[in-house]
């Protein structure tokens, strides 16, 4: 009977040591934490422009429970070019590596056309390039197709216009006596030939059409004022791609060129520290 009280109590420690190890917590060391190292130039530039780029968050699917959206680093393409372009002229850190990948005058510019345009992502400035490229493109195909209309129009107008010019030439010859044809034909052989030539090219090109001098000429009047229409607007759509792809190519190549710089520096920090 005692060995039993004594095995018994025995198993009450032993239940009571197996709950306190349950429920108190282990104990872990805390590793001290240091402040990172602050950024500059080119780096802070990017990261408070990062940090203002919108993020797009997940959407939970129906076999999917919904969790809490983790912010995901923006693309470049949607960073605010404008307003960073803008802090490398301001801050004097920024503007000296700018300094060294181009001059300020092509930021300048480039600050000058975005703000012109309101563009202030790579993504912006590249759909404004393809959006005018086919308004470029539209614009040179109908350029084409009245040019080519035109081809055809205004030797038919030339040609009838001479057709009827010289026609009464050739009416008076065609009433002459035989003996005296030669002699009138020597006289208007200038104006009889442009008759016969203007009633050749007439006949080959009409395709059984009849003359119609004043429509011609009413159609290719309004296709000539349509067309330096859009001759203007092609010079000005021209100039507008040449901007944009100025304008892009630089913007690329100062962000592409400053990384590279802050990553080499951070790179040689990083060996300095070792």
């Amino acid at each position: 009977m005692r060995n039993l009280k004594i095995k018994i109590t025995e198993l009450k420690s032993d239940i009571e040591t197996l709950i306190a190890e349950k429920v108190t917590p282990p104990i872990t060391q805390t590793q001290p934490t240091t402040d990172p190292e602050p950024l500059t130039g080119y780096a802070a530039i990017l990261a408070k422009h990062q940090a203002k780029a919108p993020t797009t968050p997940q959407t939970p699917t129906a076999t999917q429970p919904k969790q809490t959206a983790i912010p995901q680093p923006p693309l470049i393409a949607e960073i605010n070019i404008l307003e960073m372009l803008k802090s490398m002229l301001s801050d004097p850190q920024a503007k000296a590596k700018v300094q060294r990948i181009t001059s300020l005058s092509v930021v300048k510019s480039a600050v000058e056309f975005l703000e012109q345009y309101n563009i202030t992502t790579l993504s912006k400035l590249q759909k404004t390039l393809a959006a005018t490229e086919t308004k470029f493109d539209e614009v040179n195909e109908k350029t084409k197709t009245i040019e080519e209309r035109l081809k055809k129009l205004n030797p038919l107008i030339r040609q009838a216009d001479l057709y009827l010019q010289h026609k009464e030439i050739n009416k008076l010859y065609k009433q002459q006596k035989p003996k005296h044809k030669d002699r009138f034909y020597e006289t208007h052989r200038t104006e009889l030939t442009l008759y016969e030539a203007a009633e050749r090219f007439l006949k080959a090109n009409l395709d059984g059409t009849t003359l119609n001098t004043k429509a011609w000429k009413k159609e290719a009047a309004q296709l000539t004022s349509e067309k330096d229409e859009l001759y203007q607007s092609y010079r000005q759509l021209k100039e507008g791609v040449r901007q944009i792809g100025v304008v892009r190519r630089s913007v690329e190549h100062i962000l592409d060129n400053a990384e590279k710089m802050e990553q080499s520096q951070q790179q040689r920090r990083h060996d300095m520290e070792r």
